[in-house]
């Protein structure tokens, strides 16, 4: 598999570092439904109070604070 960012995201971002995440052992055999209701929960209480966007783990180190 290629992975590639566009060169606009590269020009609006250059102090991006991409990252791959490499998984084995992942099929269709794993049932993961019994665990949906639980992260669903957990996904709409966050977005009930903040954009996608201003979530700490998408902002990124030092984004979005204050100097101290």
């Amino acid at each position: 598999m290629r992975f590639q960012h566009s060169t606009e995201i590269w020009s609006e971002f250059p102090e991006l570092v991409p990252g791959v995440l490499v998984a084995d052992g992942v099929n269709a055999e794993v049932s993961v439904r019994d665990r949906l209701p639980r992260l669903h929960r957990v996904a709409e209480e966050r977005l009930a109070t903040a954009t996608e966007g201003e979530l700490p783990e998408i902002q990124g180190p030092g984004v979005g604070r204050s100097p101290g």
